[in-house]
């Protein structure tokens, strides 16, 4: 085999595990944007389940509860340009796509690295 022929393997290879890691945090980040969390309690214990509201979704509501419990009182938010809010939503709602797809993640990064290191 060449080495044109391995490179675009491993190339080939990469592109598929990638691709993999955006689409997860894609769709956790459309699930985020496109649900609310419900909070339910069942004996003493609240668990939360989700139910469609674009308008108010688990973005919009971590937002708030960062504002509740992070900004001191004297400070109040406020929107400058006509998209921000849409925009602070998207940005909340891709990190935490991210930290939830870490264990997928991880999970790529360690196959490309056995991979592409690994002993002949």
């Amino acid at each position: 085999m060449s080495d044109l022929e391995s490179i675009n393997k491993h190339l080939e290879e990469l592109r598929k595990r990638l691709l993999r890691v955006v689409l997860v945090i894609g769709i956790i980040t459309v699930v985020i944007l496109t649900f609310h969390a419900e909070p339910v309690i069942v004996g003493e214990v609240t668990l939360y389940y989700p139910s469609p509201d674009p308008q108010n979704n688990i973005a919009a509501q971590i937002t708030n509860h960062m504002r509740e419990n992070l900004v001191p009182g004297d400070v109040q938010l406020i929107q400058t340009a006509p998209g921000q809010a849409f925009f602070a939503q998207m940005y909340v709602s891709a990190l935490v796509g991210m930290v939830v797809g870490m264990p997928v993640i991880i999970k790529r990064i360690c196959r490309i690295y056995q991979t592409s290191f690994k002993t002949k």
